[in-house]
């Protein structure tokens, strides 16, 4: 072990200072925290300059001189040079070795969806697939990684769907907030790359089919069998695809529908009330499953993606000559009931919307079931005459 001492000139001249075999090293007492300067002397005689210091677990002593063609001076003025040298290539090395121990994108993004999404939100599954497609983009890369740069390059990328972009945008800045507090990744995320990104303007998706659009398009959908039934309900009860795709058999009681919490927006059931053509329609699907629409095997429900649901209400939306998407349906409902004077009140209790204000969120547990029954009432009324036909259930079945 080295011995401080006062590394005067005679001193380091001294012959007594030589040992009888190896070297002995004698520290400066000039020397700072973190790197020490070292006078080796070995039993020959030689005389060298040593710095000492720990670089990650490892002791580091390189020979920066001889003496005395190095004096002291010039050997505390190189000290302190490689001092400066050193850290900072240590603090390079310790950025590496951070960079090296970061997450892969695809580890935090499923970590988030995992214990958050699933957890805290309906749409999760919607987050699922704007993951899995950001996987493609960034799994390989570490979480640290991702630069501004990047999130503006994706931004600028989807430019041509402008929806998808803000909705993209705004749940990577939502994971990488999350990642910011989460005691895994929080050491390797200095700033969320994605905060305050310009958004996309989104023009409004309300789009309410006209009388002529109903009547032709319900004439399509008479044509395509089991799935004209479906598309046909959504038309008659005002709710969503995923609803009525997804309902079982024991939802139904009577003339009413009963669409769980686990299948809706709301935070309650949703009641809906099955209309006389409704239930004709419904009679028509086989009852041998737990679903009035279960897939090939009939073990689960049918699944959207996989039945092309979107694709054949494309093919509908082209014989009946106009554009719409399966939730303008739901539009198209809530607009008729309006136009018959049916009470606002009314309307958002058919389309299971939430009731805003104290008294409807807190202390209003009534939920409109007759008036909901009459509005219904009103609007098989509606689609029957614009159809143009004073039997409407024989132009549901046709």
């Amino acid at each position: 072990m080295a011995r401080t001492e006062n590394l005067s000139p005679g001193f380091l001249k001294s012959k007594r200072i030589i040992p009888e075999s190896g070297f002995a090293d004698f520290r400066d007492d000039h020397s700072r925290k973190g790197m020490s300067l070292l006078f080796r002397v070995s039993h020959t005689g030689r005389r060298t300059w040593v710095l000492e210091y720990r670089q990650g677990d490892k002791m580091r002593r390189p020979t920066i001189g001889v003496f005395p063609a190095m004096s002291l001076r010039d050997a505390r003025d190189r000290a302190d040079e490689e001092r400066q040298k050193v850290k900072k290539d240590t603090g390079i090395a310790e950025t590496r070795e951070v960079e090296r121990g970061a997450p892969s994108f695809r580890v935090m993004a499923f970590d988030y969806l995992e214990n958050y999404s699933k957890i805290n939100k309906r749409s999760w599954r919607h987050d699922h697939s704007i993951i899995k497609r950001l996987v493609h983009e960034f799994g390989g890369r570490r979480i640290n990684q991702i630069t501004r740069e990047d999130a503006i390059r994706l931004y600028e990328d989807m430019v041509d769907s402008p929806i998808m972009a803000n909705r993209t945008t705004t749940l990577l800045h939502t994971l990488y907030g999350w990642g910011m507090n989460r005691p895994a990744y929080m050491r390797y995320i200095l700033a969320n790359p994605f905060q305050k990104l310009p958004r996309y303007h989104e023009e409004p998706r309300v789009r309410p089919l006209s009388d002529s659009e109903i009547c032709r398009v319900w004439t399509v959908y008479s044509n395509m069998g089991k799935k004209g039934i479906l598309y046909k309900l959504l038309l008659l009860t005002g709710c969503r695809l995923a609803n009525i795709a997804h309902c079982e058999w024991k939802d139904i009681n009577g003339n009413w529908l009963t669409v769980p919490v686990s299948g809706d927006k709301m935070r309650s059931d949703h009641r809906v009330f099955l209309c006389k053509t409704a239930k004709v329609l419904i009679s028509h699907l086989e009852n041998d499953t737990r679903w009035l629409f279960p897939n090939q095997r009939g073990d689960k429900p049918i699944d959207l993606n996989s039945w092309g649901s979107h694709r054949w209400n494309k093919s509908a939306v082209a014989v009946a000559d106009a554009r719409f998407t399966c939730h303008n349906l739901k539009d198209t409902v809530l607009d008729i009931l309006a136009r018959n004077k049916v009470p606002p009140h009314i309307v958002e209790a058919v389309g299971g919307h939430r009731k805003r204000g104290v008294t409807w969120r807190h202390y209003v547990e009534y939920q409109f079931d007759d008036e909901k029954a009459e509005a219904m009432k009103v609007l098989e009324a509606h689609i029957q005459h614009v159809t143009q036909t004073g039997d409407i259930i024989r132009l549901s079945t046709a």
